[in-house]
């Protein structure tokens, strides 16, 4: 199992859908960026077996915890993760992020500090 945690709370769709087309791209990034780094420490710590393991496995469980200052409806939950599951998919993390590939389970709670925790089984 891999576990590591994000130091922001997934954003809100409804919040995503009123920035400027260059605010969601840097955001983006952003997301891309803290999953390489989660990568890139796997590879320092000695950890990267297990990554190399879970990056060919055909299939795969993930769960998303999101901590933040108030909980989201469904929707906009889920949504708002799309950065962060396209950045497991670009880091090989995840074969892929359809259904054939992974199943995904969403959480969410409130508190501080805020963060997203994720979690990929096989």
């Amino acid at each position: 199992m891999i576990e590591f945690t994000l130091p922001f709370p997934t954003p809100s769709l409804n919040r995503q859908f009123g920035e400027h087309w260059a605010q969601r791209a840097k955001e983006r990034k952003k997301w891309g960026w803290l999953v390489r780094a989660e990568r890139l420490k796997s590879v320092l710590d000695g950890s990267h077996v297990d990554h190399q393991v879970m990056s060919v496995m055909e299939k795969s469980r993930v769960t998303i915890e999101r901590y933040g200052k108030r909980l989201l409806d469904r929707d906009n939950f889920i949504a708002g993760t799309k950065q962060l599951t396209d950045a497991l998919v670009a880091e090989g993390f995840l074969v892929d992020d359809s259904p054939q590939h992974v199943q995904i389970e969403y959480r969410q709670f409130t508190g501080k500090p805020y963060r997203t925790v994720v979690r990929i089984e096989p």
